[in-house]
């Protein structure tokens, strides 16, 4: 595996990358757990509004021969959605780190205390 993980954002243990823009966080797909899938063909999203626990499902994802959620690394208030992706979900194959799935507003600042770094994130998906 190539180290693909911008140092600019973090990470969480369920394929998501995280960028923090003061109070609200972008979350999107890892490039490694993309690379699993042979493409995505639907994705469902949260509405505008939901409240989110760290933990919760986020988004539920079907692809060619997988389907599967990934869990939201913060807790939080749903602020967007990216309509662009529901619309054609296989742009996260193409591009994962250009194609963000959904903005929170962060309710426990504490918790990003708990994501991983590029270097923790690379040894830990390594060894996975």
């Amino acid at each position: 595996m190539n180290n693909d993980f911008s140092k600019d954002l973090k990470y969480n243990k369920d394929y998501s990358w995280v960028k923090i823009e003061n109070e609200v966080i972008t979350l999107g797909i890892i490039e490694p757990g993309v690379k699993q899938v042979e493409e995505f063909v639907f994705i469902m999203l949260p509405e505008k509004g939901k409240k989110l626990k760290k933990g919760d499902t986020y988004i539920n994802l079907e692809a060619v021969k997988w389907s599967g959620h990934l869990s939201s690394p913060v807790s939080g208030e749903v602020v967007d959605v990216n309509m662009d992706i529901f619309n054609d979900p296989s742009k996260i194959n193409k591009d994962p780190y250009n194609n963000w799935i959904i903005k929170i507003k962060l309710a426990d600042t504490d918790e990003l205390n708990e994501l991983l770094d590029a270097k923790g994130a690379f040894k830990y998906y390594q060894e996975k």
